[in-house]
Formats: C-alpha cells, sequence, structure tokens
C-alpha cells in the first residue's frame, strides 16, 4: 500500500459518525445499477440537458420537492465533476455550538445559534449526509417542523442515490460514494468493526454479523476521492 492510500485510510478511520440517529420515515424502492460515469458526466456538464448540474442543484438549494430519483443521482453523482468538488473539505462549528449539541433543551437563542451553523455547514459541504441530518435535527429543534421534513426527504433521496449504484457486497458492486464519511454514516447502525484499501479504488468495511444471512463486509467505489487526493498530491502517487 503506498503513503497516499495509508493516509487515505487513516482519514477514514477517523470519521466521527453523527450523534442524531438517521430517521427513514419512508422507504423509497429503487433498483440498483452502477452509474455510467461517463455519461453523468456528459450530461451533468451539458448546459441544454435536464441533468445539467447548476439547473439540479438550484431546484435542490430551492426546495424542490418534485425531483426524481434518477435527477438526484445525476446530482450527487455529478458533482465530482464541478470545479469546488472537495472530499475533504470539513466546516468547523465552532465549539460553543458544538456544546449545545449534548442539551436535551435548548433556549431561542441556542435555536438559532445551531441552526445559524446547520446552515453554513450545508452551504459549504452540500451533499454531507452527517450535515444534512444536523440541519434536519436543528429545523425540528427550532420548531419549524415543515422545513425539517423537507430536508429528511432530500436527504432521504441522497441516500437512495447512494445505495441505488450497487448493493454493497462486493467490489463490482459497490456503492458510489464522493465523501470519506458518508461509509460511515450509511453503517451507522451497523457496528463497524475494520476498514481496508482494496486495489484498484474500493473501501471495504466489515461490520459485525446481524444475522445468519447478513452480509458481514461492505465495499465502497472511492475512485473520485483518489483521483481529487492524487490531483492535489501527485508526488503521492
Amino acid at each position: 500500500m503506498n503513503k497516499s492510500t495509508r493516509i487515505l485510510t487513516s482519514l477514514l478511520a477517523v470519521v466521527v459518525v453523527a450523534t442524531m440517529a438517521y430517521a427513514r420515515p419512508k422507504k423509497i424502492i429503487v433498483s440498483a445499477e452502477a452509474p455510467n460515469m461517463e455519461r453523468v458526466k456528459k450530461e451533468t456538464l451539458n448546459a441544454k440537458s435536464p441533468y445539467y448540474f447548476k439547473k439540479l442543484m438550484s431546484r435542490f438549494l430551492e426546495n424542490d420537492t418534485m425531483m426524481s430519483h434518477e435527477e438526484y443521482r445525476y446530482l450527487y453523482l455529478g458533482y465530482v465533476f464541478q470545479e469546488d468538488y472537495d472530499p475533504y473539505r470539513h466546516f468547523e462549528t465552532p465549539k460553543h455550538v458544538q456544546r449545545l449539541y449534548t442539551k436535551s433543551e435548548l433556549n431561542r437563542a441556542e435555536q438559532d445559534s445551531v441552526l445559524k451553523y446547520a446552515r453554513m455547514a450545508v452551504h459549504d459541504v452540500p451533499f454531507d449526509l452527517e450535515q444534512l441530518n444536523f440541519l434536519v435535527w436543528a429545523y425540528e429543534k427550532r420548531g419549524k417542523n415543515a422545513l425539517a421534513k423537507i430536508w429528511q426527504h432530500k436527504l432521504d433521496r441522497l441516500v437512495t442515490a447512494i445505495r441505488s449504484t450497487g448493493s454493497g457486497i462486493d467490489p463490482d458492486n459497490a456503492w458510489f460514494v464522493i465523501y470519506p464519511s458518508q461509509e460511515y454514516f450509511l453503517l451507522q447502525k451497523l457496528n463497524v468493526t475494520n476498514s481496508t484499501y482494496i486495489e484498484p479504488y474500493f473501501d471495504c468495511l466489515s461490520v459485525k454479523k446481524q444475522s445468519a444471512d447478513s452480509p458481514e463486509k461492505y465495499y465502497f467505489n472511492i475512485r473520485y476521492i483518489l483521483e481529487e487526493y492524487y490531483r492535489k498530491h501527485p508526488q503521492e502517487k
């Protein structure tokens, strides 16, 4: 394993899973199909395409709840072809706000502070599932239940888009992820026990076996995370 791989594996190992449980109010049933990334690139960069990334992103930020599953797939996967894509970008929430996360009750000023930074985090890292989950929690704390439901819907759709890229049970059917933390978010209820890198661009996470027929390992395609890493650190190739 080369130096860059060891660094990436270390980064994945220290990801902290969000403490607020991810709620799935309604399961969206879709078939799993590996994405054609060349087509995703072509469509999301074409201003005349219905899957043009900027158009889809605008609808996403405007809380358009009519976006289809296919549109969410192009939105999520197409982000890796955008200039501002950075899988290692991290929004640093001030420590005085972090301390509010463990409080069972927040006063009005604390609710406003939590919501303010949650919005900033999502604006900075739009497809960070942990931050989106936290934004839902923040809206609920503030009593803005309609907005909480809208953002929960968007979070559910993004998770479904990821899960629709494969079954996750072997490298050929690995889930495509664009942030390292998404691996742990998707498996947060399964007690991850180990993380292994497999050439050329897969992460394998071992989990505690849940039942006789449940998988003990899940695979993630991290090709675009690695490509971005190598682009920024060419000496590590």
